[in-house]
């Protein structure tokens, strides 16, 4: 079993991963925001003692992350997983009148001194539908692998993995920014303190939309009659064209159908995004026009890359055909 130390301290930067004590729990159960806690932990408590139980399971470890002043700003939980490999989750908080920058200076130190202790890889996993926790993933150069069933109804699970090199290369972060020692509770004693913390949430993606006109929509028509889909502009009755802008900019253009209650969507032309980015259009999509799941999308064969498939495929089912097993359909 991999020893993992009472504290890590990242002097340089004036922080303490501190392992948690049953003391330090009352103190969670006192400051931290709670909902969002239960999403890490997996289970709810309605009381102390039960989220002491939570804690205390044998094969997870879990840190509070802190600075020297005691203020803590949010914690990590290490899971063990049956290939000898960890998976690491986490959850951020800020106090009233500190900054958010701490968890994050904390958990790349935290993933710093992982692979420094010779682990190759580390895992993770989260909601597709939570997009705040995939772009900080992402950032921090977690890669997706695989999504399964999972978180709610009709909920998917995705799993991530990060490497030395991709932590390395995405974060921006160095070495050099995390001179690591380790310590025991008996050299070392912080005092917590604070006030009830909340999560700090990033700010969603916002897209727009907007229906192109008469002359615009013919344009539109023209420009791409003659695609492989250029048959659904001839359909009766004829599609409907919009423009989905992201940040004022356009994002993608749409050819939407309706046809005996079923919805076709083309994606014409999509702009180079990152996965969580395809997740909130999906997702606006999903909300904006009131899919269901007799509706499909078709995307055009040559504006699928890899990041914006496994965005279809995680929020969709992937509908492949027995002439084409790679189709580019999603059934909602």
């Amino acid at each position: 079993m991999f020893d993992f130390p009472d504290l890590v301290c990242c002097l340089k930067n004036s922080l303490y991963i501190k392992k948690l004590t049953e003391n330090d729990i009352a103190y969670v159960w006192e400051i931290a925001p709670l909902k969002e806690l239960f999403y890490v932990t997996g289970q709810e408590a309605s009381n102390l003692q039960e989220l002491i139980q939570i804690f205390q399971l044998d094969w997870t470890t879990w840190y509070i992350m802190l600075d020297q002043k005691g203020h803590s700003y949010g914690l990590i939980r290490l899971v063990p997983e049956m290939d000898e490999s960890w998976s690491i989750h986490g959850i951020g908080w800020t106090q009233p009148g500190n900054s958010p920058r701490n968890f994050v200076l904390s958990w790349y130190a935290f993933h710093h001194f992982l692979f420094n202790r010779g682990i190759e890889i580390i895992r993770t996993y989260c909601n597709s539908i939570n997009t705040n926790a995939v772009r900080f993933l992402s950032k921090s150069g977690y890669r997706y692998q695989y999504s399964m069933p999972g978180g709610g109804i009709d909920g998917q699970t995705m799993y991530l993995t990060i490497s030395p090199n991709d932590f390395y290369n995405y974060s921006g972060t160095h070495s050099s920014q995390f001179e690591l020692c380790t310590s025991t509770f008996e050299k070392k004693t912080i005092k917590l303190i604070g006030r009830k913390a909340s999560t700090n949430r990033l700010k969603n993606q916002l897209f727009s939309f907007n229906s192109l006109n008469e002359i615009e929509a013919q344009f539109i028509q023209n420009k791409y009659f003659n695609e492989d889909y250029g048959y659904f502009f001839k359909l009766i009755p004829p599609p409907a064209i919009y423009i989905v802008s992201h940040c004022k900019n356009k994002f993608s253009e749409l050819l939407i159908n309706e046809i005996n209650g079923q919805k076709k969507i083309v994606v014409l032309t999509v702009k180079k995004a990152t996965l969580y980015q395809y997740l909130d259009f999906i997702n606006f999509l999903t909300t904006t026009f009131n899919f269901d799941k007799n509706d499909v999308i078709f995307i055009r064969e040559s504006h699928v890359n890899v990041d914006l498939k496994n965005a279809l495929t995680i929020s969709y089912k992937f509908a492949g055909t027995h002439h084409n097993s790679k189709s580019n359909v999603w059934i909602i």
